[in-house]
């Protein structure tokens, strides 16, 4: 393989795939949304009002577990993540509302509007 050759694809492996997590430790920014629109999926089917679909802690915390291994993240970098963004509340905010949105979304998917009826 020619110089050249090594060099572009040395640079596509280092620079092509971006980590999940920067060197900081925090989780990157469409990750971290796209993480915490899941971990509410997660708190929803935890506290679903009037079923016993989660029986014990050790459940629980498979599948927040699950949600983790989804973005290759652990417990400790969303932990993380959460301190960084305490400190940055006006970043996490505008985060935040993209969270909402993305819920909004899937929300409006599982429950099309109707189209009014003629009477």
């Amino acid at each position: 393989m020619t110089r050249f050759s090594l060099i572009i694809v040395l640079s596509v492996v280092l620079f092509g795939c971006q980590s999940t997590i920067n060197r900081k430790g925090i989780i990157r920014e469409p990750v971290f949304i796209n993480l915490l629109a899941d971990i509410h999926l997660a708190d929803g089917i935890i506290a679903v009002k009037g079923y016993r679909i989660v029986a014990d802690s050790a459940q629980i915390a498979d599948i927040y577990n699950a949600v983790f291994e989804k973005y290759e993240v652990t417990q400790h970098n969303f932990k993380t993540t959460l301190d960084y963004y305490a400190q940055n509340s006006l970043k996490y905010d505008k985060m935040y509302d993209k969270v909402l949105e993305r819920l909004s979304v899937m929300e409006s998917q599982l429950n099309p509007p109707t189209a009014p009826t003629d009477q």
